[in-house]
């Protein structure tokens, strides 16, 4: 009765595996590359745990299948914080590989990157199972982030929530089959929900998953949890490792609880009193009077201890009296009562230690990074110096969290010659971090903080200023000069490193920006070389290669990532954009279209599907296209600025004012999009908001010769002829070539009987613009009269 059932089971995955149906479930896979058998990562690795659509993909990676002699390998387990999210080229992986090379000179290291966004330790250890055979000297351990909201967490949006572990494992396992997968796409296919709602959304995905610390489900996540980490560390330990395991960091100071939810059963009565306290605290506080505001904390708590945010203003009342202890005691309760789980809570941390200490003799090392970082920080709570957001760490505390993990790394290896453990300045120098990718950093999170959860946070607006604030600091990073510095430092690390694909994206990235598309296809073909597995190397390869007009070298570039991945809406998109811009219209249109079967919503393509049917001559069509790519519009400020432009070129002011306005939300600090926004509210009537958007960005970039021109323009309008004049100087000061500028500081000069000096200007414009009638005008009017020669 068992046997029969089994056999037909079995038989139906062969016939599966047979007819290439399904896919590798393995993290690695192997791959020839250069000649050498090499281990690649498997990008769809994730599909079991998440779905194709909301899946994440491993960090590209190429190592040698069988281990060289000479190598101590060290595999780095963790999530989005592990990962080294928002820049894993310079996250904990990357600086623990600085830092050993630095400290042992003599000695080969190669630290692979196996941790992935948004996973948790129920997809940590098949990961870890699949490291076992691949001879690790050491594993790194730091998780325990998304034990809520991850896979199979009691906070999930990706199935089953809070199971039993057992099941759990076998529901892994049995998706690990053919069989299992192809059920899972039946089941897809069966939800029918619409694309834009399957894919990965963020931590905005989450926002109606509220788990309170007392919810039952919490004790599943923690015994599964605790059984996990165990099975790990187990694991590593059984294969010959030297496993490391850390405590969580978390951003406890500078970060709010992003949801608190009030106790159930709490009376009408109870939560009127307690608003009204609550009110008051933040009234006090906001006066600058923290013991009152403290004490009206405390009298909310007594009411409803359980509301996160009541924790956080009480332990930011404590940190300004002074009392270190109380605000880090009230930081942690905030965090543990936060009901948007994003941070591993006490608990969590609690575990760690417990599991650790509890196979220290079988090789286990426990990393206390939590008291590491804390104990570097203001009031010795860990906050914004070493961390972003709630629990991503910036370069600094990266450093801060690789070089326990080295320290442990290197007590376990034989003495030998040993230099100087390298400086934070030493790891910069060596991975290419410089001002320019730390503002790139702070950008990403900068637009994060404008989006759910983070704008619900009750500090929000605090830590918006503080990073506009940094980001402000760092403006002369874009210059030209700066990046021609950067360029030269990376290229010497680059050259320094020939192996290191990360440093040739890097120098690849900056060639174009400094103006060199031939030097950035270069780089960035060194980069396909040695991940040639990646689709996205073949992507940013051809996106170089298009802007070098090597326009077939790029299709090939496209067509290889699209090979290798064929849904890659990136690809066909490029394909399509190069096929319109060689005027091969109809192929063009056949690319969109395409894009379009599998993403609907895909702004770009209705946008290049739009303008090819324009050109076929299709106005109605092309037009419909144009207002679906306004109706699916993408979350980038790159996107917001396309469609900005298209609507303005095309007169459709709202949609420009709209677009423009959604940019500069995610990115105020763009002088360009300030003037762009300004130009296009003088269109539909705004003009005092034109004006502060062009003060603003010549605020941001004071030479900045057409936002000077613009506020010329919008004071000449205003009847300030002086103020007018002075805008149109400085404009053709810093653009001679500006002829606009000459026309209209012409007139303005005119206007203030300047008249020689109009005279100048005008004469200017002729010179450079011989066929314009409207200096020639002014040219006549002002020589017919009498004293034209003179300033009156």
């Amino acid at each position: 009765m068992v046997l029969g059932p089994l056999l037909c089971l079995a038989a139906l995955e062969a016939v599966l595996r047979l007819a290439g149906a399904g896919y590798p479930m393995s993290f690695f896979l192997p791959m020839k590359i250069g000649g050498k058998d090499c281990l690649v990562e498997n990008d769809r690795f994730g599909w079991r745990f998440f779905g194709p659509e909301r899946a994440r993909a491993p960090f590209p990676l190429a190592i040698p299948k069988v281990k060289p002699p000479d190598t101590i390998r060290v595999f780095v387990f963790g999530e989005s914080a592990a990962y080294g999210d928002p820049q894993p080229e310079f996250g904990l992986s990357r600086i623990l590989q600085a830092l050993l090379e630095g400290r042992f000179p003599g000695k080969h290291f190669e630290v692979v990157n196996t941790a992935m966004t948004a996973i948790n330790s129920h997809v940590i250890l098949p990961i870890a199972r699949d490291c076992a055979a691949r001879d690790g000297d050491f594993w790194v351990i730091y998780m325990g982030n998304n034990e809520v909201v991850g896979p199979f967490g009691s906070g999930t949006v990706f199935g089953a929530q809070a199971a039993n572990l057992e099941v759990i494992r076998a529901g892994v396992a049995f998706k690990a089959t053919r069989i299992g997968q192809e059920l899972g796409n039946l089941a897809r296919h069966l939800q029918n929900r619409p694309l834009n709602e399957s894919e990965w959304g963020g931590m905005a995905m989450f926002m109606n998953n509220h788990i309170r610390q007392d919810d039952p489900r919490m004790a599943t996540v923690y015994d599964s949890f605790g059984k996990n980490l165990s099975d790990i560390i187990d694991t590593g330990l059984g294969h010959g490792a030297r496993v490391l395991v850390s405590t969580m960091a978390r951003n406890l100071k500078d970060c709010g609880p992003f949801a608190s939810d009030h106790r159930p059963g709490l009376s009408a009565d109870d939560l009127a009193r307690w608003q009204t306290l609550s009110d008051a605290g933040v009234q006090e506080g906001n006066a600058g009077k923290a013991g009152e505001a403290l004490d009206s904390f405390e009298q909310a708590a007594k009411i409803d201890g359980t509301f996160a945010e009541t924790h956080y203003r009480e332990g930011q009342c404590a940190m300004a009296l002074g009392r270190d202890a109380d605000a880090a005691r009230e930081f942690g309760l905030a965090c543990d009562e936060d009901t948007l789980r994003f941070r591993a809570d006490g608990r969590i941390n609690s575990i760690i230690r417990r599991v650790a200490a509890s196979r220290e003799s079988k090789g286990a090392l426990l990393i206390d990074s939590e008291a590491a970082l804390s104990k570097q920080c203001s009031h010795g709570i860990a906050g914004g110096e070493f961390l972003y957001e709630h629990v991503h760490l910036n370069f600094e505390g990266n450093y801060l969290l690789a070089r326990g993990f080295a320290e442990g790394i290197a007590r376990s290896l034989p003495a030998g010659a040993e230099s100087a453990w390298p400086t934070p300045v030493d790891c910069a120098r060596r991975l290419g971090w410089n001002d320019l990718m730390r503002r790139k950093a702070d950008m990403e999170i900068l637009g994060r903080l404008g989006d759910a959860p983070f704008k619900e946070e009750c500090d929000n607006r605090v830590q918006y200023q503080r990073l506009l604030q940094q980001i402000e600091h760092l403006d002369s990073a874009g210059l030209p000069e700066a990046l021609r510095a950067d360029e030269i430092q990376t290229k010497a690390a680059a050259e320094a490193a020939p192996g290191d694909w990360i440093l040739q994206e890097n120098l690849g990235n900056l060639q174009q920006q400094t103006g060199d598309p031939a030097g950035a296809a270069e780089s960035l073909g060194h980069v396909a070389k040695l991940l040639p597995q990646s689709p996205e190397a073949w992507q940013t390869l051809g996106v170089a290669l298009a802007s070098a007009q090597r326009y077939d070298d790029a299709l090939a570039a496209f067509q290889t990532a699209l090979r290798l991945r064929p849904e890659s809406a990136e690809a066909m998109t490029s394909m399509g954009e190069i096929y319109e811009h060689q005027g091969r219209g109809a192929e063009a249109a056949r690319e969109f279209e395409e894009v379009l079967r599998l993403k609907p919503y895909w702004s770009q393509a209705h946008m290049g599907l739009g303008n090819a049917l324009e050109k076929m001559g299709k106005k109605a069509e092309a037009k419909e296209q144009f207002q679906e790519a306004f109706k699916n519009r993408v979350r980038t400020t790159e996107s917001f600025d396309a469609l900005g432009k298209f609507a303005f070129g095309r007169g459709w002011y709202d949609a420009a004012v709209t677009n423009f306005s959604d940019s500069l939300r995610l990115n105020p600090l763009n002088p360009q999009t300030q003037v762009n926004l300004g130009l296009a509210e003088v269109k539909v009537g705004q003009r005092a908001d034109a004006k502060a958007h062009f003060a603003e960005a010549l605020r941001l970039q004071p030479d900045f010769a057409e936002a000077h021109f613009c506020m010329g323009l919008e004071l000449g309008k205003d009847g300030d002829s002086p103020g007018a004049a002075s805008e149109f100087g400085e404009a053709v000061r810093l653009k001679p070539d500006l002829v606009e500028a000459h026309l209209n500081f012409g007139i303005a000069l005119s206007n203030e009987h300047l008249n020689q000096q109009a005279l100048d200007q005008f004469d200017e414009v002729l010179r450079r613009d011989p066929s314009n009638q409207l200096a020639r005008t002014y040219l006549k009017i002002l020589r017919s009269k009498p004293a034209a020669g003179a300033q009156n």
